[in-house]
């Protein structure tokens, strides 16, 4: 019981080689979160400008956004926090002064195990929870901002193909749906083409969908055939503009959107799952508990890659970039072997090796080195 409660408790300097690690964690997890999280919120922000949605939309979308980004980045801040304060400490020789006072290569891992735990609890939370939530949010929200037709269609002086073959253009409008000098061509048909014209039209909701009422127009059928022009002329023309615009439906949920712990232990009871594309979702559910492991084997390496060196008058260039090779190596790996588990299910194991087997390795180095360092102190 003694021995169990020593491994929970940190000393004083346990406690100081675990603060270190926070500050240049907080650092690297803003930059380089902040970085993806803009390189894939830009794309969004077309779709949303381009249906006419205004600023809290895209910030809504932003902040949908960030679990995802942050499941991936943060295991690599991590490791980039846990090389900087390491080699920090090297650097100001403290590491020098822990192994004088008789700490092991085990006991100093201790504080750099129970950051990378802290980081894969929190990860956990996101893969369990935030993110399949967020997902679902963040599509439910695009598919009603691609079906906001009043957004899309209400701009002055701009053409606007909801899809092949029709065009629409409005010389003047107003958000109350008012419109002045519209302009809509139907060319779907091969043997004939409409274009309508009217001086004045409104938009209206109805049951049935989406009602353009134009007035003062004109209506002009070509037979494209017999190269042949008719033209009808009317007062008021009410035209369903719902068969205009593109059926889009939400049918199944994208294995993002799903929980882990659903998909593997009670997937029937989930709605809108792609029953064909069942392994999709296994592998998914697996690649979510897999990830929140890397950052207890990142942290290890770090920690590893100085304690195996040793001290160095000339720094630790050589030995950090061999360290962040062998981490990036791990992190795209257990990344693409989801797609073997998509293959075989039973390969599920696959997924979680690159993580256990580098901790395990590291345990073993530094268990290793510990021994090798009291056998020449013996001798």
């Amino acid at each position: 019981m003694n021995s169990l409660k020593s491994i929970f408790t940190l000393n004083q300097l346990d406690r100081y080689i675990l603060f270190c690690q926070f500050k240049p964690f907080i650092f690297f997890s803003s930059v380089l979160v902040g970085i993806l999280w803009l390189v894939q919120a830009l794309p969004r922000l077309d779709d949303i400008i381009s249906n006419g949605q205004s600023g809290d939309v895209f910030i809504r979308v932003a902040i949908l956004m960030l679990p995802q980004v942050m499941l991936f980045v943060i295991p690599v801040a991590a490791f980039a926090a846990t090389l900087y304060s390491i080699n920090q400490l090297c650097l100001d020789a403290e590491f020098t002064i822990f192994m004088s006072v008789g700490r092991s290569n085990i006991s100093i891992s201790k504080p750099i195990v129970i950051f990378g735990s802290l980081i894969a609890i929190f990860m956990y939370g996101l893969s369990l929870h935030l993110v399949p939530v967020s997902q679902q949010n963040l599509r439910a929200l695009m598919f009603e901002v691609r079906q906001n037709v009043t957004g899309q269609l209400i701009k002055d002086g701009r053409f606007f193909h909801p899809t092949d073959g029709v065009s629409i253009y409005i010389r003047e409008s107003n958000k109350n749906g008012e419109m002045r000098g519209i302009f809509l061509t139907d060319a779907r048909a091969t043997e004939y083409s409409l274009t309508y014209s009217a001086r004045e039209a409104v938009l209206h909701q109805t049951s049935n969908g989406l009602l353009l009422v134009m007035q003062d127009g004109l209506l002009q059928i070509s037979n494209n055939e017999e190269a042949d022009l008719s033209t009808v002329s009317f007062d008021r023309l009410g035209l369903s503009l719902d068969e205009f615009f593109p059926q889009t439906t939400q049918i199944f949920l994208n294995p993002k959107e799903v929980s882990p712990l659903k998909i593997l232990y009670d997937l029937k009871s989930v709605d809108q799952v792609n029953y064909i594309n069942k392994n999709e979702y296994i592998a998914e559910a697996h690649l979510k508990l897999a990830t929140p492991l890397t950052p207890i084997a990142l942290t290890l390496l770090a920690l590893t890659t100085f304690l195996i060196t040793g001290y160095k008058r000339k720094g630790f260039a050589i030995p950090i970039y061999a360290a962040i090779t062998i981490g990036l190596a791990v992190q795209a790996t257990t990344l693409s072997l989801r797609s073997v588990i998509s293959s075989n299910t039973s390969l599920f194991w696959v997924i979680y090796s690159p993580s256990v087997l580098l901790i395990i390795f590291s345990f073993l180095l530094l268990y290793l080195t510990q021994r090798s360092k009291q056998l020449v102190t013996k001798l």
